[in-house]
């Protein structure tokens, strides 16, 4: 039998693979009306990295924890049942492919979901989402003592964990009558395909919250140390986000504020983020000095907001993080450097000829101005950046630096060797989503999109992300600035953002570590294609 894979191998800093075990794949076996059903069915727990947008906070919430949950057992002898556990148990036979299922049913990223064979066990501490996947066989040839036989695999299993996926409406119809006859799970518990999984994702969070709460509790128990103290902080700040989740959150910013704010773009305010109750305004030094109009301006701001306002320099608060390769190091020949996010073709129209286009190197905005040269450590002279000219505010610009083309035989230009897509994703769909990049400084990292709404600079949104802290202290440090935003959703690789620097002010340095800045690549990439009339067709990553 093979084992559920050690803790320790989970949280590694390395790219899972998916179970080759061939008794995950789809196998053809009929059920006769005289077989017994146990003897077909399969268990498997799925533990999964990118999902639907709903469940964005349950991964989170789940790394945190199990990070949190592995330093107090370092500590302590903790119960079993309060380590969280972020996974599906999945009951299925064998002629199913689940992979196929999970995908289809769940929007699970294949590359990153792991399947782990294992036994349904009546001794089992833990409580998990039982999800039940028999395929069209199961259900057409259903009779009584296959369902008797249903209840008896699940009898230790609660009632209201139970859930049954189908794929069709019919199968879903078939589904539905045998679990009201013999009262197997709630009916709201029965999906097919294009059914809403709510009770699911709902379930989910629940477990999870229990989870935490008896984590919470095993340690309430402990002598208060300071290392008690500090870890219990950090869950009940998870279990508050759980608990709010549904909840309407008040909000102390009003669209008065928002608008009072942007209004004092041009006397040096230029951007803000508010923090619970506290709205941190950003200030253009240069601009704001001496401005008689920004007295007043404050004042109204203050009026307008219910709650504590504080004036930070900008440049106090958002440090930049400055062989030829893409996710390599770049910079100008003063120093500074930024990494190489991904390589592209330069076009200057649609009748461009293949042999007329440019290779470019895109990378963070305030790492090289247009018409400095480009260097790279070892290499000298690479190229020359094109794009964007000085500004205090370029922040939101990419650098496009043109390659010397007596280089572009020698680049790297992959790390994946996949495409990326450019298609934006909603603001509710990425907060709290998994993230990961590849930067000059720090390699291969990998965080979560933290609730960018209420963060703004020049009048745009900014990407604000925490590290996933068992795999990496930081996101992002100096030198990664240019280093593409990544993550999967739908079966693709999106690039979603380029790393700025981080938030260096220490009234944002919050428990989960230091977190990074980012801008969104497609706006970045518009603004160049809108002012020079060129286009720019991204490479793989």
């Amino acid at each position: 039998m093979e084992v559920e894979e050690p803790l320790s191998n989970r949280i590694s800093p390395r790219r899972r693979k998916m179970n080759n075990d061939p008794n995950h794949e789809a196998k053809l076996k009929v059920m006769r009306p005289n077989e017994g059903f146990s003897e077909m069915l399969q268990t498997s727990f799925v533990d999964f990295e990118y999902g639907p947008a709903e469940l964005n906070l349950y991964d989170y919430i789940a790394e945190e924890a199990r990070f949190l949950w592995t330093n107090a057992k370092a500590y302590f002898i903790l119960k079993q049942e309060s380590e969280p556990q972020k996974r599906i148990l999945l009951l299925h036979t064998q002629e199913e492919n689940i992979r196929e299922m999970c995908r289809e049913h769940f929007k699970f990223d294949l590359n990153s979901t792991t399947f782990s064979k294992e036994q349904l066990r009546s001794e089992s501490q833990h409580d998990y989402a039982c999800v039940f996947y028999l395929g069209k066989q199961f259900w057409n040839l259903m009779q009584t003592a296959n369902a008797q036989q249903l209840k008896e695999v699940i009898r230790n299993v609660k009632r209201s964990h139970i859930f049954i996926i189908t794929d069709s409406e019919t199968q879903k119809e078939h589904a539905i009558n045998v679990c009201r006859e013999n009262k197997i799970c709630p009916l709201k518990h029965i999906f097919s395909t294009e059914s809403d999984k709510s009770p699911l994702y709902n379930k989910m969070y629940e477990i999870l919250e229990v989870q935490i709460t008896s984590l919470l509790g095993d340690l309430h128990s402990r002598a208060s140390t300071r290392s008690v103290r500090h870890l219990t902080l950090e869950l009940e700040e998870l279990c508050g986000k759980l608990q709010s989740r549904k909840k309407k959150p008040k909000r102390s910013f009003t669209k008065q504020c928002i608008a009072l704010i942007k209004d004092a773009y041009d006397v040096g305010c230029v951007g803000y983020r508010l923090c619970g109750n506290a709205l941190y305004i950003f200030e253009d030094e240069k601009t704001s000095a001496n401005n008689p109009k920004r007295l007043q301006i404050k004042k109204s701001i203050q009026e307008a907001f219910d709650g504590n306002v504080f004036y930070k320099p900008l440049h106090e608060v958002i440090s930049p993080q400055c062989a030829i390769a893409c996710g390599g190091s770049i910079g100008k020949i003063t120093g500074e450097t930024g990494t190489i996010g991904i390589f592209g073709k330069l076009r200057t129209n649609e009748a461009s000829k293949p042999e007329e286009e440019s290779i470019v190197a895109i990378s963070s905005g305030h790492v090289i101005d247009a018409d400095s040269d480009a260097f790279v450590p070892s290499r000298g002279n690479v190229g020359t950046c094109i794009w964007p000219f000085p500004s205090s505010n370029n922040m939101f610009d990419v650098s496009v630096i043109k390659i010397n083309t007596s280089f572009i035989n020698s680049l790297r230009r992959f790390i994946l060797n996949e495409n990326v897509t450019l298609t934006q994703i909603s603001e509710q769909d990425l907060t709290n989503r998994r993230v990961f990049k590849f930067g000059a400084t720090t390699g291969r990292t990998n965080g979560f999109v933290n609730t960018f709404e209420d963060c703004e600079l020049y009048g745009e949104k900014v990407l604000v992300i925490k590290p996933q802290r068992s795999k990496n202290a930081v996101f992002s440090d100096e030198g990664d600035s240019g280093a593409v935003v990544l993550t999967r959703k739908d079966d693709k690789l999106h690039a979603v953002g380029v790393i700025y620097g981080d938030f260096d002010s220490r009234d944002f340095k919050s428990v989960h570590g230091k977190e990074s800045s980012a801008v969104f690549l497609k706006n970045a990439l518009n603004r160049f294609m809108e002012a020079t009339k060129q286009e720019i067709l991204l490479d793989k990553i």
